[in-house]
């Protein structure tokens, strides 16, 4: 992501502010979904909602969206 920044020319006080915030509160994100994913949460979708509307609450029970 920084070499992509980088390459587009952002600022280099930019790619530092959006690095640092990414690290530091996007763990939360990534401890979480490693935590699913060892839980056995299914990972891979074989079937994609229609609607942009569609929770992935709701669309995640319905039968053979996943990739088993």
């Amino acid at each position: 992501m920084v070499a992509a920044m980088r390459e587009l020319q952002v600022s280099e006080w930019k790619i530092e502010a959006i690095d640092l915030a990414l690290n530091h509160f996007g763990q939360a994100a990534w401890d979480d979904n490693a935590r699913r994913r060892s839980d056995g949460e299914k990972r891979v979708l074989r079937v994609f909602p229609q609607s942009p509307q569609v929770r992935w609450s709701d669309w995640r029970l319905q039968p053979d969206v996943f990739v088993d």
